[in-house]
């Protein structure tokens, strides 16, 4: 993945599952054609195939595949697909990441079933720290994408991404939304810094940030 900043395509907003037919060299040429050149890839099968058409997109035109799609499990029961608790999907998994220059995995959503439910949203959590220090070790990273579900209120009076944060917390990373900082502007931008500090545990107010000078 690309060292610098890139401002990429969700590929599920182009809906690769609802084309008659996905050809991944010649959907990123024409991302590259409208000035776009990183893409999160989700919601299209990873044929041998399709991971060679976006192989050839990187070779040919410098495209970047900044994350794959990942599940630690079905979001419905029976549901086909890839799971990292599968092994030989997870070797898989791998392999396709390693094609790809692809250093992080992104989990869309949490099965269904444990969402409003207490003790299966703390189950996941669980599944899916197990996962996160295996693919560490194979140098990848794995990201959970949340959306407004997570901010329902579950029976112990806790939000859903408040009690996946506390279960996760010794590896928690935060992507950000461009759509923050075009949204807030400088306040987001503080926001961030703050956050980052906490995180840290620098001391924001007293450091120098001239100097790269701060106190512990």
């Amino acid at each position: 993945m690309s060292k610098k900043g890139l401002i990429g395509v969700q590929m599920s907003t182009i809906a690769p599952a609802k084309m008659p037919s996905f050809e991944p060299f010649e959907v990123m040429g024409k991302l590259t054609d409208i000035g776009f050149h990183c893409a999160e890839v989700s919601e299209g099968p990873m044929t041998k195939e399709n991971v060679a058409g976006f192989r050839r997109a990187i070779d040919e035109l410098n495209f970047n595949i900044s994350s794959l799609s990942a599940a630690v499990a079905p979001l419905f029961p029976g549901q086909p697909g890839e799971y990292l608790s599968n092994p030989d999907d997870y070797k898989k998994m791998v392999e396709d990441a390693r094609t790809l220059n692809c250093d992080m995995f992104r989990i869309g959503m949490m099965p269904m079933n444990a969402i409003g439910d207490v003790a299966k949203c703390i189950d996941f959590a669980k599944q899916a720290e197990e996962y996160c220090l295996k693919l560490k070790e194979d140098g990848i990273d794995l990201y959970y994408h949340n959306h407004h579900i997570e901010f329902m209120k579950l029976e112990n009076g806790k939000y859903l991404l408040d009690v996946l944060r506390e279960k996760v917390a010794p590896y928690l990373e935060q992507e950000e939304d461009i759509l923050s900082y075009a949204l807030f502007e400088q306040v987001a931008v503080k926001f961030f810094e703050k956050r980052k500090a906490k995180k840290y545990r620098l001391d924001a107010p007293n450091a120098d940030a001239a100097l790269g000078i701060h106190s512990v």
